[in-house]
């Protein structure tokens, strides 16, 4: 498992938002964009992660 430390505005984290997006928008009709703000984790001692895991 590697965590990375990434900017949320990056294509990466993008693309991976609106796939969860879409994903919890198909299972309970609402897509959470409205509760999610990039800012909140661009704020000092704040962190946004990406998660990979190999194999």
């Amino acid at each position: 498992m590697e965590i990375i430390d990434q900017n949320p505005s990056s294509t990466e984290a993008l693309l991976l938002m609106n796939e969860f997006s879409s994903t919890l928008e198909a299972i309970t009709g609402n897509s959470g964009h409205h509760s999610f703000n990039s800012d909140d984790v661009r704020k000092l001692r704040s962190l946004f992660a990406i998660t990979y895991i190999q194999g």
